[in-house]
């Protein structure tokens, strides 16, 4: 859209406007203020509109260098860029008074070739990071867009592109399409993609509409992220951290400088941690008063709040997971002191000493159920999202806020030992823990109790320390 200024002054003032660059001039003494870049670009009509304070649009007199052309055409004015031209050319502005023209100031502009647009899935930013699943499969087309701060409403076409899937466990994929649109072949796809699966989109041709312009678009990366993750023991990066995050002059302070005594001395300060694991970016904002950490909050790289814990005693944590419209979700404590192991059918599925779970595993059908599709799923959960470790009474919610799930989680067995105990009651066979582990571990323990979304009692497992009773 174009817009037009006009200054009063002493002497004629006048305001020169291109794709929404705003240049205002003061005579042949003034001074040029530029809000914008003053560029014109090859190829394409560059719209203007001069207007002087006090002189009719007659009375304006208009001339440019010899690299560029003045053009007039349904009623509006451009500035074209000639063949032969310098990297910058002047537009000079006047005024005619009786038969003599006063020239009141000259305009310097660069000339640029017109930048291609970025090529774009959907409405997800083209930016390098992981992108979450639910996001990904909400997608149908490929757009080309220019950017929120180019000025000039330039549109661009998909006419082709071709989507590679390329799979974290199994052969790529290649589809094409002869338009901006997936096919349907493509979105059947795209509902097999999976945690670190990716996305590629290549051979894209787009055409402007209005100038006729053709160009071959660098290629997009997609890697999905989901809420699945693969491992019991998640490899999180510190990034950096901030003290006194919410003010303007705190700066990052980033992993090469943290020492254990940045953080260890603070006393009552609020400090954000910045991670990076397979799913994108974490914040971890810490509340510290006298010295110790009594409040957390996790986010993830979107902003949204995924959990908060509260300081109880012995280094156990009041955990509180909510639902988007703030009711809540899950309520149980954690414990800093334990490794959360759940039950033998977890066992059965990952290796818990090098923290594979399914991945590559003869079982891999059978592990996805147990950890992300079972009734137990959201205590596990817990464990394989967010590295916490759930002990003592567990409670989960519908949105409507009628139960969902509860049971209670015990300590498996003292640190040190060996062995769990037979559990001759069901099976006769060595509990499995055959391995020795640094710290205690929490297991179900007694009645699990799963409901229906009206309240009534779905099912009921059974669990003597971590086995599952029949």
């Amino acid at each position: 859209m174009i817009k037009e200024l006009k200054l009063t002054s002493r002497i004629a003032l006048f305001g020169l406007v291109l794709f929404g660059f705003h240049c205002l001039c003061m005579a042949q003494t003034s001074a040029v203020q530029l809000t914008e870049m003053n560029l014109l670009y090859k190829g394409m009509n560059n719209p203007f509109r001069v207007a002087v304070d006090g002189v009719k649009q007659e009375n304006i007199v208009v001339r440019t260098s010899k690299g560029l052309r003045l053009k007039q055409e349904d009623g509006n004015h451009y500035l074209f860029v000639n063949k032969h031209n310098n990297r910058e050319e002047l537009v000079y502005v006047g005024k005619v008074i009786k038969t003599d023209t006063t020239w009141l100031d000259s305009f310097r502009y660069r000339i640029r070739y017109l930048p291609n647009p970025t090529a774009q899935f959907g409405t997800l930013l083209n930016d390098g990071l992981p992108k979450d699943r639910i996001k990904i499969l909400a997608q149908t087309e490929i757009i080309a867009t220019m950017g929120q701060s180019f000025s000039y409403n330039l549109e661009y076409q998909v006419k082709a592109f071709k989507m590679i899937f390329a799979y974290a466990d199994k052969p790529a994929i290649m589809m094409s399409s002869n338009s901006n649109k997936f096919t349907g072949q493509m979105l059947r796809e795209m509902q097999k993609l999976n945690n670190r699966d990716r996305i590629l989109i290549e051979g894209i041709r787009v055409v402007s509409s209005k100038h006729g312009f053709k160009a071959n678009l660098s290629p997009i990366i997609l890697t999905v992220r989901s809420d699945k993750a693969y491992s019991l023991r998640q490899n999180k990066e510190l990034i950096y951290a901030k003290i006194r995050p919410d003010e303007l002059s705190s700066d990052p302070i980033y992993t090469d400088n943290i020492s254990s005594e940045t953080l260890d001395t603070l006393q009552n300060e609020l400090v954000d941690l910045v991670y990076k694991d397979e799913f994108g970016f974490k914040r971890l904002r810490n509340w510290y008063s006298n010295g110790t950490i009594i409040k957390k909050r996790y986010f993830n790289d979107d902003g949204k709040q995924l959990y908060a814990l509260v300081k109880k005693e012995d280094g156990k944590w009041q955990y509180q997971e909510r639902y988007d419209d703030g009711n809540i979700k899950v309520t149980c404590v954690v414990d800093d002191s334990v490794d959360y192991i759940g039950n033998t059918a977890i066992l059965d599925c990952d290796d818990y000493i090098s923290g594979h779970c399914y991945v590559g595993h003869s079982q891999a059908k059978e592990c996805l159920r147990i950890v992300h599709q079972d009734l137990e799923s959201a205590v596990h959960q817990i464990k394989y999202r967010y590295e916490l470790n759930p002990i003592d009474e567990f409670k989960e919610y519908y949105p409507n806020g009628k139960i969902k799930t509860k049971g209670v989680l015990i300590l498996g067995y003292n640190s040190g030992k060996d062995k769990m105990p037979n559990t001759d009651q069901v099976i006769s066979k060595e509990y499995p823990y055959h391995f020795r582990l640094s710290k205690d571990i929490s297991v179900m323990q007694g009645v699990w109790y799963f409901y229906n979304e009206d309240g009534t009692v779905s099912h009921t497992r059974l669990y003597e320390k971590g086995v599952r009773l029949k």
